[in-house]
C-alpha cells in the first residue's frame, strides 16, 4: 500500500535514489506542483470603520490585515490576495467575518471580486440594531492564473450608514487543475 509523504521526504528520496539529474528534477517539480497553493489574513478587534459614501456601491474593508500562511499568493495589508503561482489553479475562498453598523436595520452585503470584478454570489447580512454584533461567512469557487488578484467588498444595500469589521478571516487554498 502506499504511504502518504510530505514534500521534505519526497525531495530526500528523489536527492538520494535518482540518478539522472534532469528526471529527479522533473520529479521535484510535479512533488512541489501538487502541494496545495494556500493563503490566509486576518484582522482581529478591528475598529476602523469602513466608510460607505453611497449605497449600492462595493467597498474595500478598512483595517490593516495580519498575513499568514503563504503558498504561491502575496497578499497586502489592505487583504488583497494576488495569486503567484504559474500553473492555472482551481480556488476555494472564504471569508468569516463579524460586524457592526453605525445605525439600525441596515442590511450589507459581501461579495468577492477577481480582478475587480465580482464573482461568485453575494452574502447578506441585516442588522437590527446598530449593537447587534452579525456574522457571516461567504465562499467562493474560482479559477486563477498568475497575476489574478481577488478581494472581500463590503456593500449597504439600505443607505450610506458605515460598518465596522470586528473580526474577519480570509482564505484561499488552490489545487492544480
Amino acid at each position: 500500500m502506499a504511504k502518504q509523504r510530505n514534500i521534505q521526504d519526497l525531495e530526500g528520496q528523489c536527492s538520494s535514489n535518482m540518478g539522472n539529474a534532469a528526471i529527479k528534477e522533473m520529479m521535484l517539480d510535479m512533488c512541489k506542483s501538487l502541494v496545495p497553493s494556500k493563503s490566509g489574513c486576518y484582522q482581529s478587534e478591528n475598529t476602523v470603520e469602513t466608510v460607505i459614501s453611497l449605497v449600492d456601491t462595493a467597498y474595500s474593508i478598512s483595517g490593516t490585515y495580519i498575513v499568514e500562511a503563504i503558498r504561491r499568493f502575496s497578499v497586502s495589508t489592505s487583504g488583497v490576495f494576488t495569486y503567484t503561482g504559474v500553473a492555472n489553479c482551481r480556488l476555494h475562498i472564504v471569508g468569516n467575518i463579524s460586524m457592526v453598523a453605525a445605525s439600525n436595520n441596515k442590511v450589507f452585503s459581501f461579495q468577492w471580486y477577481k480582478n475587480g470584478s465580482p464573482v461568485g454570489a453575494k452574502t447578506i447580512r441585516k442588522l437590527a440594531a446598530g449593537t447587534d454584533i452579525g456574522a457571516l461567512t461567504i465562499n467562493c469557487d474560482i479559477e486563477a492564473v498568475e497575476n489574478d488578484y481577488f478581494e472581500l467588498k463590503v456593500t449597504n444595500e439600505t443607505d450610506s450608514t458605515n460598518c465596522t469589521i470586528k473580526e474577519i478571516y480570509l482564505s484561499m487554498m488552490g489545487f492544480l487543475d
